[in-house]
């Protein structure tokens, strides 16, 4: 029998909610976090926060749902340049994943379907891709040895669709120095009409 006046007792009922109340905190936390789509906003801006400090551009995710712990579905994504040009745009992604590939930091997707694709290439007037631009491979100097287990180093899709896709590609262009004049301004003036 309880007696509200005992110390002991209210102790031990104290200690006896908590206990019980805090793995349904945790569950609940956890829930709100993965199940809801403001937990799963708050999760993938994270996420991107961490990927937009590791590339030189802008990556952009529009709605999500879907669980996070097993696939999702995007209903746009967009990764740009530091010059706000479009690199590549997706207007669907759908991917299921196993969380263990994550905490072991692999990126192994299965059953990945890209709904209209879109992605340009270009070279600029230094001869340098805007793919090297915004994912550049490291510091000048020597490789570094980078650990077995680093992100980045296990990447993998199975089973891929994609939709319908756009794939431009633009590189430099100069007329052969060795023309004569005449025949690289002709050159140069039929080039310039077909864009």
């Amino acid at each position: 029998q309880l007696h509200a006046n005992d110390p002991v007792e209210i102790i031990f009922l104290a200690f006896l909610a908590i206990m019980i109340s805090m793995p349904l905190i945790v569950v609940g936390g956890v829930a709100t976090l993965t199940q809801s789509e403001w937990g799963t906003r708050q999760v993938v801006r994270y996420a991107l926060d961490r990927v937009n400090n590791a590339i030189q551009g802008t990556m952009y995710i529009g709605r999500i749902s879907g669980s996070i712990f097993t696939g999702m579905t995007i209903d746009s994504l967009e990764i740009r340049d530091k010059n706000d040009s479009v690199f590549v745009a997706i207007a669907r992604l759908q991917m299921e994943y196993d969380p263990r590939d994550v905490l072991d930091r692999r990126v192994l997707m299965r059953n990945v379907r890209l709904g209209r694709l879109t992605a340009n290439i270009f070279e600029d007037s230094v001869g340098m891709f805007n793919f090297r631009r915004i994912f550049p491979s490291g510091p000048p100097g020597p490789a570094q040895e980078v650990p077995r287990n680093a992100w980045g180093q296990f990447i993998k899709l199975e089973n891929v669709t994609v939709d319908s896709a756009k794939f431009t590609v633009t590189t430099r262009w100069w007329a052969d120095s060795t023309l004569p004049r005449a025949q690289r301004d002709s050159l140069t003036t039929f080039n310039l009409q077909r864009t």
